[in-house]
């Protein structure tokens, strides 16, 4: 029997583990606002766009309040494409924001926050590979950025009680500190095109204004001083002009006129983290609540990014219903089906591109299968106080060419098991299934690369302990009684 298609049937759920098989095929059951698919995004910080590409790097986030979980992901400018790049936190374990891409388009610098830590500025590969430390101090590390030649990265660091301007080499072998500055903190630096000067914002006495300052620490001076709050310095390619955050609002500081040109009208605090394409025509920025808008520099129109499952309300051509929260249930289970790529993630597409791989009819045959198999499991588990919130199916075609499901079915390893009698929408819900072991994983800074790290006994026995529960709270049977005599299930 050949591989031929999976099935998997989740809500804005987790990225799917590798098969060979032609495509993917998902089914959404529940609205899970937490998890790493690339339907995942309800909110979005600070963007950049890989340069020579139509895609942007965004920080995502599970949740909108505070404390802020957040994965990266690389998204299509159209928005039809999201791809996640970190993992998504599920229990708080990490959260990942202010991304940089280098200029050769295949890394991310970003810093890392993990509970009970400062954080830290950390490097991954844009496929998701390579995860790593940029430097091994203690101090906390944010806001990092590229330099043209992508042979440095300039971010914040604590120094005592405020945060001074750092350059180190992008291998971490050498670091350098830029500023100097008594009780004053400096955020988010932006490289001149030639590489020779920062802008930056100094938060000083209630004020904050955009800065400059060359790389070697000399000659720094204010750009703008004044009433209004000005950050997020993002520089453009011509070295002419540098867009920012003013007072909440999008604004182009120009040094030809040594002024600065509001570009956006939003409620002053909704607009942040502009940036510019890579051939300077145009700025990405995101609006509070976490939308992400491309805007021509020149004539200031916009154009919003419409996320997946966030900005039209819909995942995959299915309109979701409105006001849905995290792990809401829907009305109906709906059919999304995904290429599965050689590397890194599935990618979505559209239900005509998937009869063009398999053919309408079989593609046709494959959903009603799916749902029906969702239906009566789910129906037989609901009865046993368990949620089947997202689960997968693979399926063959046999000799004959008559499809064929195979593999596993329902169980922990392909399935989100969620205890009916915990169940809560509009929150991370608690399981039955390997998320245990996956989060773990991710607060080590797994890259995801074998070997995979050493599980202690804690995490093996905590993952044993919510297996065995699944199985016994869905068959009625002891465990140990299955594994005296596997048989036992059959009568």
């Amino acid at each position: 029997m050949r591989p031929c298609s999976r099935v998997r049937l989740l809500a804005l759920g987790a990225p799917p583990t590798a098969f060979l098989v032609v495509f993917a095929v998902s089914l959404a059951v529940f609205r899970l606002g937490d998890e790493a698919g690339p339907q995942a995004a309800r909110s979005s910080t600070t963007e950049k766009a890989p340069p020579g590409s139509s895609r942007l790097v965004v920080t995502l986030k599970a949740d909108s309040t505070e404390p802020v979980e957040g994965y990266l992901a690389s998204v299509s400018l159209e928005g039809s494409d999201v791809r996640p790049i970190t993992t998504p936190p599920e229990s708080g374990l990490a959260a990942d924001g202010s991304p940089s891409v280098s200029p050769d388009g295949t890394t991310v610098a970003f810093q890392r926050a993990v509970p009970g830590e400062p954080p830290f500025v950390h490097l991954v590969g844009i496929d998701g590979s390579g995860l790593r430390r940029l430097t091994q101090g203690r101090a906390a590390e944010i806001s990092p950025a590229w330099s043209p030649d992508g042979t440095r990265i300039a971010f914040s660091r604590a120094v005592g009680d405020r945060f001074d301007l750092f350059v180190a080499d992008a291998d971490g072998s050498h670091l350098a500190q830029v500023t100097r500055t008594a009780n004053a903190d400096e955020d988010g630096a932006a490289w001149s095109p030639n590489g020779a000067q920062l802008a930056f914002a100094r938060f000083a006495n209630d004020d904050e204004n955009l800065w400059v300052v060359d790389v070697d620490g000399a000659n720094a001076h204010a750009l703008i001083r004044g009433p209004h709050e000005d950050s997020s310095p993002a520089w453009a390619a011509d070295g002419a002009r540098i867009a920012i955050v003013r007072d909440g609002r999008i604004a182009l500081f120009s040094f030809e006129h040594f002024e600065v040109t509001m570009l956006t009208d939003a409620d002053p605090g909704k607009d942040a983290g502009p940036n510019w394409s890579p051939d300077g025509s145009r700025i990405v920025f995101t609006r509070d609540p976490g939308t992400i808008f491309v805007m021509d520099a020149d004539s200031a129109s916009q154009t919003r990014v419409p996320l997946p499952g966030q900005a039209t309300g819909a995942v995959c051509g299915h309109v979701l219903p409105a006001g849905l929260v995290e792990s809401q249930h829907l009305p109906e289970p709906i059919f999304t089906p995904a290429t599965k790529a050689q590397t890194g993630h599935d990618e979505n597409i559209t239900r005509e591109q998937a009869a063009e791989l398999v053919g309408a009819g079989r593609l046709a045959e494959v959903e009603r299968v799916a749902i029906q198999l969702y239906r009566f499991a789910a129906g037989y588990a609901a009865e046993r106080g368990i949620i089947i919130a997202d689960t997968k199916f693979e399926f063959g075609i046999d000799g004959s060419g008559a499809l064929v499901l195979a593999d596993e079915a329902f169980t922990p390893d392909s399935s989100r098991f969620w205890p009916a009698d915990e169940y809560e929408p509009g929150r991370p819900q608690a399981s039955y299934d390997k998320q245990y072991v996956r989060d773990y994983c991710e607060s080590l800074g797994w890259d995801k690369t074998e070997p995979g790290p050493e599980l202690p006994d804690a995490v093996v026995t905590g993952t044993r302990a919510r297996y065995v529960q699944a199985f016994e709270r869905l068959t009625g049977i002891p465990f140990d009684e299955y594994v005296a005599d596997p048989a036992v299930v059959l009568r």
